[in-house]
């Protein structure tokens, strides 16, 4: 049996602590799980990167090519064995857009470490990024992913761009066949984050979309991407991702310095 790489690296009793936590319905305000979660990592000598609504980003200095993703909540935790099921299920593709999730234990994942975008990134590699998603739109729906959220983007030490925030990435497959209650065909808006009905022109949010999108929950009511819609069935082609440049051009990057980058992200 593999040995687990995040039992190599965090205490039993932390990951414990931290299970323990985010089934502690006591504990409602997710700022102070937050800050709980970061009082125990920092013990260990991690240091937040990054905090989100559902998942708080560390990083340590022995470990400098992982993140660590830890759940806040039960939403955190479908959302880390999102990613790594995700991982799974587009390593075929010659062209990795999202970074690797390497393991995931529900409560904590360990992901590869990757430049963050900042606006100016973004601008710079907005067209690229469009044509990765109208690629990965015929299989996913696409959620918190588009040009706007530029800090869910960055770029490895190579210049490749990928996604690094992909949880809520859902096979498009489990969209009741993409007709609207009218019957017509609904396609992706111009900005690829909405669906509009071809007869109608009624406008389909991504929420609008995934609330009857699967017919079975898990326990908590959440939505799971399904990797047997892929892997057992041949759905997934990614091949036009090699005919798209997705490599930035690294020395036309301004120098940021690690506060530059944090301020960029909207973490100080």
């Amino acid at each position: 049996m593999k040995e687990s790489l995040i039992e190599q690296i965090i205490p039993q009793t932390v990951i414990r602590d931290l299970t323990n936590l985010v089934d502690d319905y006591e504990i409602t305000d997710l700022i102070k799980r937050a800050d709980i979660i970061k009082s125990i990592m920092e013990e260990l000598e991690f240091e937040e990167i990054g905090c989100g609504t559902n998942r708080i980003v560390f990083i340590h200095e022995d470990y400098p090519t992982y993140v660590f993703k830890i759940a806040l909540d039960s939403r955190g935790v479908l959302d880390n064995n999102n990613e790594f099921k995700l991982t799974n299920i587009m390593k075929s593709s010659k062209k990795q857009i999202i970074t690797t999730n390497y393991e995931s234990i529900g409560v904590i994942s360990i992901a590869e470490r990757i430049n963050v975008f900042t606006k100016y990134d973004m601008e710079e590699a907005k067209d690229t990024i469009m044509k990765i998603l109208e690629v990965i739109g015929k299989y996913f729906i696409l959620n918190d992913v588009g040009t706007k959220a530029y800090k869910n983007w960055g770029y490895d030490n190579d210049g490749n761009i990928k996604c690094l925030d992909y949880a809520y990435l859902t096979s498009i497959e489990n969209v009741v066949r993409n007709k609207c209650t009218c019957g017509g065909q609904l396609n992706y808006t111009e900005n690829m984050l909405d669906f509009r009905c071809t007869e109608c022109d009624k406008l389909f949010t991504y929420n609008d979309i995934v609330s009857n999108t699967y017919s079975v929950l898990d326990s908590m009511g959440f939505k799971s991407v399904c990797a047997e819609d892929f892997d057992n069935n041949g759905l997934l082609d990614l091949q036009e991702l090699e005919f798209i440049n997705t490599k930035m051009n690294i020395t036309d990057i301004p120098s940021r310095t690690d506060s530059d980058i944090l301020r960029s992200m909207g973490f100080v």
